[in-house]
């Protein structure tokens, strides 16, 4: 009797079934390995806690040692001495901080943004794109692109224009405040423009809404050093908002005696518009006779220049 030989080995059934357990075990460590509760992610949040845990007691340190100086050396430079102190970690010129409201906002370049308070608390890191942008030239006209600070300083009856830009990535602003010296002539689309009459240092506080409850302010230090535009101006005229249709410095009444909507009259360049305020002005556009028109200008040298 002939004796077979049995071959030992796998089904194709079971080779499959291997296979899929197989592909089942890889899916699972996959998702542990790099799923959004996974190691790799879990790891990376672990890191960026620790980062800024490490932001936080500086910005803690630096308030710290500033509460120091201002109680033990008499220093009034609360922002400066942050700043110092912060920069030694994170290098000259990385890093800004501002005060508001006796808050404190510290930005650190490629790190992000905190507040912290007069307590020592610290927010949640602030995103930037929230954040208010503010520059700002001083110019010889409201109108200037180029930045003549520096150049002399402004006398008796002369002024200059601050035009300050404002905008912001995400969100929208709120309120723009200027200090008492600031006075408003225009603003349009982020451009705000301000005259002053004399040197000195001026701010402006921005607001942002980000949409939320949150709210962000900006306040900016606005530094004026001889920059001026009209000389001599008598104390009985001011500078005038030059868009404005409110007729303080122009007017128009029609052959029927109506006051006419007209476009602004177009200054040359040097020109600045300006308005009578002071007295009984009787050359109003309420007693103008019909057909009559007016508008008042006035040059860099004290030149007054009227158009009827």
């Amino acid at each position: 009797m002939v004796k077979l030989k049995q071959n030992k080995g796998i089904t194709l059934i079971a080779l499959v079934i291997t296979i899929i357990v197989l592909l089942i075990l890889a899916g699972v460590s996959i998702s542990m390995l790099t799923g959004e509760n996974g190691i790799l992610n879990q790891a990376s949040k672990a890191s960026e806690m620790t980062k800024d845990a490490e932001v936080r007691e500086n910005i803690i340190m630096a308030y710290n040692n500033a509460v120091a100086k201002k109680y033990t050396e008499g220093s009034a430079d609360f922002t400066g001495d942050m700043t110092e102190e912060l920069e030694k970690t994170y290098g000259e010129g990385n890093v800004e901080v501002t005060e508001n409201d006796g808050k404190y906002t510290v930005t650190i370049n490629g790190v992000g943004t905190y507040e912290i308070d007069e307590n020592g608390n610290i927010s949640e890191p602030i995103d930037a794109k929230y954040i208010p942008n503010v520059s700002y030239i001083v110019g010889a006209t409201e109108n200037a692109t180029e930045d003549i600070n520096g150049q002399g300083a402004i006398n008796e009856g002369e002024i200059a224009y601050v035009i300050v830009t404002v905008n912001i990535q995400e969100g929208s602003i709120s309120s723009v405040t200027p200090d008492a010296g600031l006075t408003e002539v225009s603003n349009s689309d982020g451009k705000y423009v301000y005259s002053v009459t004399k040197d000195g240092e001026y701010t402006i506080t921005v607001v942002s809404n980000s949409g939320t409850e949150n709210e962000y302010k900006k306040t900016e230090t606005i530094t004026v050093s001889g920059a001026y535009k009209i000389a001599n101006m008598p104390d009985s005229w001011q500078p005038a908002n030059s868009s404005n249709t409110n007729n303080d410095w122009y007017a128009y009444k029609d052959a029927s005696g109506n006051i006419a909507t007209v476009n602004a009259p177009k200054l040359a360049d040097g020109m600045t518009a300006i308005k009578y305020v002071a007295g009984t002005d009787t050359t109003t556009y309420e007693t103008l006779t019909a057909g009559s028109h007016w508008a008042n200008a006035m040059t860099k040298d004290g030149s007054m220049w009227v158009w009827i």
